[in-house]
């Protein structure tokens, strides 16, 4: 089983600041391959091959995407037709958002679908914005959890660790979609490549070509740039120095 953590996505105005870090089951070799299709973006690619990953998550990550529907369209990519891919984003209408628009404290409005970047690249969504995106993309959900109802600094003095803990998990189960944080639990739908048995699980991150591991390097046919395998981690945030 593939399964890929997307915590090393970045987008277009960020520094590659993390690593994606993928169990691919077994270690890929010389042998030739067919090349992965051209990706005409990129700036936004998941730099893995057509239908490779059979699950995917996507955690305290997405709100820092200035594109959404390209970063989705590009997991439901790798992904295997019928895989599962969690994902965590924050929710735009939450408690504290809507109390603070009732009172005229906020100028965007948390009912609005678009979402808001309150900072500089930190953007929160509406849950039905998040759902569309996701249906656009080729995915069904399945689940939603709101989570983190329990952030207010003057609860966490009052209350123990243990009695928070224990009210959010009601709240989880209410589906009521009004928390900071929404995890979401969907399935790739749609007819779209199966390359399970594939060897090769990675694409060139600079130019798409098809990679080949040597030891604890790989290393692209197409270019010849080479990158870190370290402690089993896919080091894609620089090449390596020729």
């Amino acid at each position: 089983m593939r399964c890929l953590s997307a915590a090393g996505l970045v987008s277009s105005a960020e520094e590659a600041s993390s690593e994606a870090c993928v169990g691919a089951g077994r270690s890929a070799d010389d042998e030739e391959e067919p090349e992965p299709e051209p990706d005409p973006d990129p700036e936004t690619a998941v730099r893995s091959c057509f239908g490779t990953v059979f699950a995917a998550t996507m955690i305290r990550v997405i709100h820092h995407m200035a594109d959404v529907p390209a970063v989705l369209a590009q997991v439901r990519r790798i992904l295997v037709p019928g895989g599962t891919f969690i994902l965590e984003y924050a929710n735009k209408r939450n408690l504290k958002a809507m109390v603070r628009h009732a009172r005229k404290q906020q100028t965007w409005n948390p009912y609005d679908l678009t979402p808001v970047e309150f900072v500089e690249l930190n953007f929160d969504f509406h849950p039905n914005y998040m759902r569309q995106a996701l249906q656009s993309a080729g995915f069904t959900t399945k689940k939603r959890i709101p989570v983190s109802y329990l952030r207010l600094q003057g609860l966490k003095e009052r209350l123990s660790t243990e009695t928070l803990v224990r009210i959010d998990r009601v709240l989880q189960h209410s589906g009521l979609l009004y928390s900071p944080s929404i995890f979401t639990r969907n399935v790739a739908v749609g007819e779209t490549p199966d390359n399970l048995a594939r060897e090769t699980l990675f694409a060139c991150p600079d130019c798409g070509g098809p990679l080949a591991r040597d030891g604890d390097v790989v290393r692209c046919r197409r270019d010849g740039q080479r990158w870190a395998v370290r402690d089993g981690i896919y080091d894609f945030k620089a090449p390596l120095e020729t």
